[in-house]
């Protein structure tokens, strides 16, 4: 599949800054464009105007954000941030506060960074012909697929926002007079009636095709999407410089040695008391770069209490002190570099 994209160039700044200091950063061009997918032809279904007609569509691909800094430096390699499930790309753009997004933090350093907004979501399309044809009569309802969206009440202590719905912990990081943008950010996914691991379709290998283009890169994973950035180094590890996984669904002990020599750094924030899902994963993470580590291989975990920063929630990147663990991670990224 080629790539279908449009650049607008601008110049602008944003003030923005490490926990201690502010700077700005030139963005020197934008874009969007599709990677991957599958052009798929359907015969007599309704398209727009009254008459049927056949054609053809694309399914399955992903949708970028190309953010280049001005000036580009060609020594940092380019950083994807994608998103977890049901969530849109621009979690990384701006947090829910309004605050500008970990994608700045990465361009003040001199990497031109790519925002992902995941494959089967109504932002990058799917087949809309399967719920036509259910309505119309030519398909039975049980063939027509359903759509999974996160609710506000099922993510508050799911993600850590706090100890019950409504409140928030005394130390709690997220934003909650913002609460409604995060909401807002949830993006229906189309569900294949397949577990949440295995909801990944599309996103590898449009990541694979994206990084073809761009050149190796760091790939900045969250949540769900932390499947993809493990799937994507073990089969193309030459076009992976590190993996940053953000409180990933889970890690696999036994692909230690299949990561290679690429460093994998995965980040867990606070309250896992409340959060029961994220122990195993947490545990299953730190077994994961213990066997690196003993095979001679680079793999850390950062737990944020451990180092005396409390409060975290899942969706951390939005959370008040975004802007710190950012710094964390590039700093980490800046000494595997060096290595």
């Amino acid at each position: 599949m080629k790539f279908r994209y449009c650049t607008l160039a601008i110049v602008v700044l944003f003030v923005i800054g490490r926990p201690t200091m502010a700077d700005a950063v030139a963005i020197g061009s934008v874009s969007y464009f599709y990677v991957g997918g599958e052009k798929i032809r359907k015969d007599d279904v309704q398209s727009v105007g009254r008459d049927p007609v056949s054609g053809s569509f694309i399914v399955d691909q992903i949708g970028v954000l190309k953010l280049e800094p001005s000036p580009i430096d060609d020594a940092r390699p380019p950083v994807i941030l994608t998103p977890g499930f049901g969530l849109a790309g621009h979690i990384y753009l701006t947090t829910a506060d309004g605050r500008p997004g970990w994608a700045y933090s990465f361009l003040r350093e001199g990497h031109t960074v790519y925002i992902i907004d995941r494959s089967h979501t109504v932002r990058t399309g799917f087949d809309a012909f399967a719920f036509n044809e259910v309505r119309s009569g030519k398909a039975q309802p049980k063939s027509q697929p359903s759509f999974v969206l996160w609710l506000e009440e099922r993510i508050w202590t799911r993600w850590g926002l706090g100890p019950a719905f409504g409140e928030q912990f005394d130390d709690g990081k997220f934003p909650l007079d913002a609460i409604d943008q995060l909401v807002g950010a949830f993006v229906p996914v189309l569900s294949e009636n397949m577990p949440l691991r295995d909801q990944a379709i599309g996103n590898a290998e449009g990541l694979i095709m994206l990084l073809d283009k761009t050149g190796p890169g760091i790939l900045v994973t969250h949540s769900a999407s932390g499947l993809d950035g493990f799937k994507v180094a073990m089969q193309r590890p030459d076009l992976v410089r590190a993996v940053v996984s953000i409180e990933p669904v889970g890690c696999d002990p036994d692909q230690a040695e299949q990561l290679r020599e690429i460093p994998t750094l995965t980040v867990f924030g606070d309250h896992l008391d409340i959060r029961p899902q994220m122990i195993p994963r947490r545990d299953e993470c730190m077994e994961l770069a213990k066997e690196r580590t003993a095979l001679g291989k680079r793999g850390a975990v950062l737990s944020l209490p451990d180092v005396g920063v409390n409060g975290n929630s899942h969706i951390m990147m939005s959370d008040t002190n975004s802007n710190e663990i950012a710094y964390r991670i590039i700093e980490w990224l800046k000494n595997e570099q060096e290595k």
